[in-house]
């Protein structure tokens, strides 16, 4: 049996709700807003174009800019580039391996008064620990919103994602586990902030029944597609053929390379939810704790089957978690061989789109900004002569952003579990793991050698986030969506236990 990669949530009902809300007469954007927060335990939400650009408007409500925002280095490249567009410089922070999440071991260490924000991502349909992450933020005052755009009814201890921080944000595009065929939503539970968020996005303009309709044909191709016998008739084929080659269709159709924000784009105020997608909001709503359980069914089966596994990292699952697993990501050697060996068997599997924080192009040096590079380092002889000589010069990426950069903050910091280049160095901690036991990285060997001194070459190092550089390494997510049945998850796993014996 062909399995799929994903599996949207749209079926005949929804398309058909979608063309009754085109026609619809009552606001049924706003009906959607009042459902879906009082779905995640909200007093307000509000409908937004995507949710770069919820996150854009929730950072500038937060106040004056020109601080930090903490951001896992395990990421969507969105993050950082919209954090710094709205004025907040990334400083990032390592993941632990066996949940791909922020080390919230590492955030309780952080101390710095730059910091205002913090966006813990409850990544994979996976939750942050947010009682740990709360407890942090009210200790040293941090704001915290939630990137929930992968964890649409997912649970901490019994509570919503999205129901901790000061607001969340949420996405719907057509392969999530809740779609409305575009759109997002930001949710709060302070009165002053709705208030400012909605002035915010009041030029916002809705999506057109023609743009809609666009969404829709889109969304209705990819349900074809993913559908038996359409995908094995059709797109397998490709795949198998292109796969071997390093050519994978799905992923050149859809993929958005990292870039940068200058200025907020023009559809950060266009096309956001309009009445039929809203009237797909609704129905989606009835239906998504359902969707949700057969993915967690899933998700444990394979962690199940897979347990024991050599040569590879599976996900743990923490005490008062209730993941929806988005997808199934294991670490591997050879992530790209698996995926090559899978899909002769008829499983189709994806790298994802998650980056490397730090290692994103728009944040090294020499590119078109080098203020939010690396972290602080002691200025050369001619950066220090110049220093004090007039008004520090606004950073080229702060346009349309209101407010003068720190002139003794300028570059972002990295939080790392092994070697800081502007702190006294740690001791070398070995990387955890089945798959990276044995590997000490470059910089944490420099960082820890007696023979490097403060005003050696050595302070220009990048510092190291082992556990999120080697998930941009080794990570392959296996299909557990709810179009996988109980006995095509124990194929996958039987096809996944004997490639990796042959490694």
């Amino acid at each position: 049996m062909i399995t799929a990669r994903f599996s949207p949530s749209l079926d005949w009902r929804d398309f058909i709700a979608f063309a009754q809300g085109l026609f619809a007469r009552e606001n049924l954007v706003e009906k959607f807003e009042t459902a879906f927060a009082e779905y995640v335990g909200r007093k307000h939400a509000i409908a937004v174009p995507s949710a770069r650009a919820g996150l854009h408007f929730l950072l500038r409500t937060c106040g004056p800019t020109g601080g930090k925002a903490i951001i896992p280095a395990w990421t969507y490249y969105a993050v950082p580039a919209v954090s710094r567009l709205s004025g907040f410089m990334p400083r990032f922070v390592d993941v632990r391996p066996e949940t791909l999440l922020m080390d919230e071991e590492q955030l309780a260490a952080i101390d710095d008064p730059e910091v205002k924000v913090i966006i813990p991502t409850h990544l994979y349909g996976r939750v942050q620990d947010m009682d740990a992450v709360m407890k942090v933020a009210k200790d040293k005052g941090w704001i915290v919103i939630e990137d929930v755009a992968q964890g649409l009814g997912a649970k901490w201890n019994g509570k919503m994602c999205g129901a901790f921080g000061d607001a969340a944000y949420f996405t719907f595009g057509p392969t999530k586990n809740f779609t409305t065929l575009g759109g997002a939503m930001i949710v709060t539970d302070d009165d002053a902030w709705a208030e400012r968020l909605r002035a915010m996005i009041a030029p916002t303009k809705s999506a057109s029944k023609f743009h809609a309709i666009k969404a829709a044909l889109f969304g209705l191709a990819l349900s074809l597609a993913a559908m038996q016998p359409l995908f094995g008739m059709f797109v397998y084929p490709l795949l198998r053929w292109g796969k071997p080659r390093g050519f994978d269709l799905i992923e050149k159709a859809t993929s958005d390379p990292p870039h940068d924000y200058p200025l907020p784009p023009p559809e950060f105020y266009k096309n956001n939810i309009n009445n039929a997608q809203a009237a797909v909001g609704l129905r989606q709503l009835k239906k998504v704790d359902g969707l949700n359980d057969a993915r967690a069914v899933n998700g444990r089966r394979m962690l199940a089957l897979l347990d024991g596994a050599e040569k590879a990292d599976l996900p743990s699952l923490r005490e008062g978690e209730s993941p929806i697993f988005m997808s199934f990501p294991m670490q591997i050697i050879d992530p790209d061989g698996l995926a090559k060996e899978l899909i002769k068997h008829g499983v189709d599997t994806t790298r994802g789109y998650m980056s490397y924080g730090p290692g994103l192009e728009f944040l090294q040096p020499g590119s078109r900004d080098t203020r939010n590079a690396f972290a602080p380092r002691r200025p050369r002889s001619h950066q220090a002569a110049g220093a004090g000589a007039g008004r520090v010069p606004a950073n080229p990426t702060d346009a349309g952003v209101a407010h003068t950069p720190n002139p003794n903050i300028t570059t972002v910091q990295f939080v790392s579990r092994t070697a800081h280049v502007a702190a006294p160095a740690e001791p070398v901690i070995a990387p955890v793991g089945a798959t990276i036991s044995g590997e000490v990285t470059e910089a944490a060997r420099l960082a820890a050698s007696p023979d490097v001194q403060p005003d050696s070459p050595a302070e220009d190092i990048v510092p190291d986030y082992p556990h999120a550089r080697h998930a941009d390494r080794r990570v392959l997510h296996l299909p557990v969506h709810p179009g996988v049945r109980p006995s095509q998850v124990g194929r996958i796993a039987k096809v996944v236990l004997a490639a990796l014996r042959r490694y």
